[in-house]
């Protein structure tokens, strides 16, 4: 279980976004970074923090180019 200031959540840890990408990918999860540091995440864990207002950004990979969607 991790926690930011305001919320819970379940969450795997990882070394890089690159690391986030593909333990995502594995598991069918989304891969976010948060607080500069970078997870994959369940959906609706990751619901969980958007609906809490917690900033973070979802990590996805374009041709072995990493992107981050801002949330909130």
């Amino acid at each position: 279980m991790k926690t930011t200031k305001k919320t819970r959540f379940e969450a795997v840890e990882c070394d890089s976004s690159n690391d986030a990408l593909q333990k995502a990918a594995a598991l069918g999860c989304d891969a976010i970074m948060l607080g500069g540091r970078f997870f994959a995440i369940k959906p609706d864990q990751s619901t969980k923090l958007a609906q809490a207002g917690e900033s973070f950004a979802f990590l996805c990979n374009d041709n072995d180019t990493i992107i981050t969607i801002p949330v909130n």
